[in-house]
């Protein structure tokens, strides 16, 4: 099981949880203003393919900025990243009695929620490697969302010269 009874706990209780399920959405936020346009991601920045989680922290400032129609076009999974983020924020603010009751909630149903998680990263996957072949071969037609600027165009750009 990827998510145990023993450590449901630590999803619900420690106080930097407040502060780990809100920094999408406020990194988001913060980069739609700095450079929507750059690439802050390692692996595209080393091999300019698209991966399962390519567009996450664009479509993460795009819902932050209520831009719900660009924020699925980065990344159509952000319609379950962003209500999963936004629900395991605001349990942290919930009262003890609440939080115990959405602990309980959560062990009841462990087997359903192990099955979802594994269904959807099967599925976030699957599109990731669908993308990068299309990336290659533009089977599919599927959107380029690799940023204009990474450090791999940018290191090609001074080796050309």
């Amino acid at each position: 099981m990827l998510i145990k009874a023993d450590t449901i706990k630590a999803y619900i209780y420690p106080t930097i949880n407040k502060f780990l399920f809100a920094a999408p959405f406020v990194i988001g936020f913060i980069l739609y203003y700095l450079s929507p346009k750059l690439s802050i991601c390692y692996l595209i920045n080393l091999t300019h393919l698209p991966c399962p989680f390519c567009g996450l922290t664009r479509s993460f400032s795009f819902i932050s900025h209520g831009e719900l129609q660009k924020a699925f076009y980065y990344n159509w999974s952000i319609i379950l990243w962003a209500p999963l983020f936004f629900i395991s924020w605001v349990i942290q603010f919930l009262p003890l009695t609440l939080k115990k009751r959405s602990e309980h909630f959560l062990r009841k149903h462990l087997k359903l929620i192990n099955l979802l998680f594994y269904l959807f990263l099967t599925i976030i996957i699957g599109y990731g490697i669908i993308r990068i072949v299309d990336s290659i071969y533009h089977f599919w037609n599927i959107p380029d969302v690799v940023p204009e600027k990474t450090l791999r165009k940018y290191f090609l750009k001074i080796l050309s010269k």
